[in-house]
Formats: structure tokens, sequence, C-alpha cells
């Protein structure tokens, strides 16, 4: 994913068409359309304004150059090396190898437990987004990629702001089905 596309989907997670990310930045629509599409490469205090206005990470708009099966092979092994990762192949009770699609599966392992914690934090936080979008009758389908895509774009803030909606959840059901 280049930093275009991460640009643009932290605009579009947020409703704002280019123009209105633009005057929140300071720039025109034709320049931040320009960095959607690569055409110019932003500058950091720029990418600093777009996080900020956009309520994404720092972090989510770094380049790591995965543009490679070659280039994210090196990034696992320095998973590997620097958190203990650990990737090892699906099997059946045969012993096969299981496919899903035509791919095989993996089991993940990680070494840090830090790591571990927040890897955790993640996947759980994805199931609640999904079952907050079931209790309140949403499609699961549409719009909870974006949905996902913004949690994990405003992460780590997005845990705060993911508690708080659970909390004022739970509060409106309390309130709603009152016990005694």
């Amino acid at each position: 994913m280049t930093i275009g596309d991460k640009i643009r989907i932290a605009r579009t997670a947020n409703g704002f068409t280019q123009k209105e990310l633009g005057f929140l930045v300071g720039l025109s629509d034709d320049r931040i359309g320009h960095y959607e599409i690569d055409r110019r490469t932003p500058k950091d205090s720029v990418i600093e304004k777009i996080s900020a206005s956009t309520g994404f990470s720092l972090e989510y708009f770094t380049d790591h150059k995965l543009t490679s099966p070659i280039n994210v092979m090196h990034v696992l092994f320095e998973l590997k090396q620097n958190y203990g990762l650990s990737l090892e192949m699906a099997l059946d009770k045969d012993g096969e190898p299981i496919l899903e699609n035509g791919r095989h599966v993996y089991k993940t392992t990680i070494g840090n437990m830090e790591l571990d914690k927040r890897v955790s934090v993640w996947l759980k936080s994805i199931e609640s987004i999904k079952q907050m979008r079931q209790e309140n009758g949403n499609d699961l389908d549409k719009g909870m990629e974006d949905e996902c895509l913004k949690w994990e774009g405003q992460y780590p803030q997005s845990l705060v702001a993911r508690s708080e909606a659970m909390l004022r959840n739970e509060k409106n059901n309390r309130s709603e089905n009152p016990s005694d």
C-alpha cells in the first residue's frame, strides 16, 4: 500500500472529500489528489497535518515498501528475529496441509508478550466491530472493511474510542433494561 493509498483511506474513512481534507491541512484539493495517486510525495509536515485531521496515527502513514513478495518475506524475517514470530503450516488430522481457496493455511505464534497482547486486542476489536454492527442491524459486508481500516489507522487511539463506545452501549442497555 502506497502513501497515496493510505491518505485516500484516511480521508474516505472520515467521509472527507479531497477539498475538505485540503482545507483542513491548508492545501488544494488538486494537491491532495496528486498525493493520493502518488504523483507527488507529501513532506513530513503535511503527513503530520493529515494525521491530525483524520485521527490516523503517524505510524499508519509509514511507507514500509511492501511492494513485492520478497519485501514482505523480509518483513516476516525481521518479525521473527525481533518479536519471535513463528509460522507453521496448518495440518489436518492426517498430517496433510490444509488449503483454503487453493492456498495454504498457517498457524502463527508470537513470542513477544507485548506484541501478542496487542494482536489479541486487535482481533478482539474486529470481532467487537462485527458484533456491534450485527446488534445495530448493519450489513456486515457493507462498510465493515472501512470501519476496520479506520480502527487500524487510528490505532492506538482507536482502543480508547472503542472502549468509550462499548461503555456508552452498555450504559444505554442498562437504562433500557434496568434490573429490579
